[in-house]
């Protein structure tokens, strides 16, 4: 594992930014838990240890000292909390302090009071302080190297027997802590990583579900009306169309199955016998022209037939005399482009996200359908309407993801 690796904690390439937030709001969180601890802690061994002779009242200042300061530490945390701009900035202070604390106060208790005897409690305290909190690696690093650095001075300008034993120990209990903090964090981004992607999948599979479920009622209601009819003057076609009409609601219903993108071919045999049915609820007042020039390539399901569909429904179908429906695509240099154009009626404002304005009609699906292109093939997706003459939607999918 090279050093970058193990920067970003083994996760190459994946930009762990958006999570110091959360991990700040978590380390705040476990300070106010250990300052409370500590503060407790602190003063509790003071009074027993004064009580029954082991410190003198000088002796346990320090310890009284840094209970006050864990619960100041811990109100500032509690805080902190709330002021979600400078959550990172406050976490990385206060937790950098109560670190110091920690370190001073074993550091006072083993190198200076006990300077003749092996130094336990230094080593723990360098092994816990980088358990205590979620942090990059090279914020561990520092705090074991400058806690190395102050046991190592101490060490070298008393005469002390131990000297050489106390460097080690100091030495292999801050590799140990490094090693298991690294993983500890490692772990914790680990999750947010995995809760991301389950998130995101999630995400892509309601909006599949929510582009199906808007096979209007109107639709089916009005194509079993024209089917009804059709048995009446041409029993044949009728025939066909119950047949169109199962097969279109069969891939609408199958959508549910694909969460990823699918092939262009695919999508276009589902428009066409969409755009079949539309022909023969509008008769001549409908027409439908295919420029494909390229189909090789990949989609989200269901993409293409809602653009058809309000461009039928409310382009052309509230326009008197009908229109023109056009599906092109074409290959650009970066981009797949798909257009679906109508020279129907057209609105005359589009909203700050550059789709029909909220009480416009078609404005949900249009939306459900950029949110996909976005979320599962990084595409784009670009409304451009004039009222009384019509409406183009562009879809452009990158060539390489």
């Amino acid at each position: 594992m090279n050093t970058s690796q193990w920067a970003n904690l083994g996760y190459a390439g994946q930009d762990l930014s958006p999570f110091e937030p959360i991990l700040a709001w978590d380390n705040l969180a476990t300070l106010t838990n250990y300052g409370r601890l500590c503060g407790i802690l602190f003063i509790t061994t003071a009074v027993l240890y004064c009580t029954f002779g082991v410190f003198s009242l000088p002796g346990a200042l320090p310890l009284l000292l840094a209970a006050g300061v864990a619960l100041l530490l811990r109100r500032a945390a509690l805080r902190c909390m709330g002021d979600a701009a400078s959550l990172v900035h406050y976490s990385r202070l206060l937790t950098g302090l109560f670190t110091t604390l920690i370190f001073l106060l074993g550091v006072y208790y083993d190198l200076i009071r006990h300077p003749d005897k092996i130094n336990v409690l230094i080593c723990l305290v360098i092994l816990i302080q980088p358990l205590l909190f979620d942090s990059r690696p090279g914020f561990n690093l520092a705090v074991s190297a400058s806690g190395l650095a102050c046991v190592a001075v101490w060490e070298l300008y008393l005469p002390d027997p131990q000297r050489l034993a106390n460097l080690m120990s100091c030495f292999w209990a801050a590799l140990l802590g490094l090693y298991l903090a690294w993983h500890k964090t490692r772990n914790m981004v680990g999750m947010l990583l995995y809760a991301q992607r389950e998130k995101s999948a999630v995400e892509k599979e309601t909006a599949t579900q929510a582009a199906v479920s808007q096979i209007q009622p109107h639709f089916i209601s009005n194509m079993l009306s024209t089917i009804q009819i059709l048995f009446d003057a041409d029993p044949a076609g009728a025939k066909d169309a119950l047949g169109q009409f199962a097969e279109y609601m069969r891939v609408s219903t199958d959508a549910f199955e694909f969460n990823g993108p699918i092939a262009f071919q695919r999508e276009l045999a589902h428009v066409r016998n969409y755009a079949a049915l539309e022909q023969l609820r509008f008769g001549g007042k409908l027409r439908v022209e295919y420029n494909i020039e390229v189909e090789d390539f990949f989609l989200p399901a269901l993409t293409l037939q809602p653009l058809v569909e309000n461009a039928i429904t409310h382009g052309i179908g509230n326009r008197h005399g009908g229109g023109t429906v056009t599906i092109a695509t074409q290959a650009d240099t970066d981009n797949w482009r798909i257009t679906v154009q109508d020279d129907g009626c057209g609105v005359d404002t589009v909203s700050p996200d550059g789709l029909p304005p909220p009480k416009a009609s078609g404005i949900t699906s249009l939306a459900n359908v950029r949110h996909r292109v976005e979320s599962i093939t990084k595409g784009r997706l670009y409304f451009n309407s004039k009222k009384n003459r019509g409406t183009t939607v562009t879809i452009l999918l990158p060539r390489e993801r």
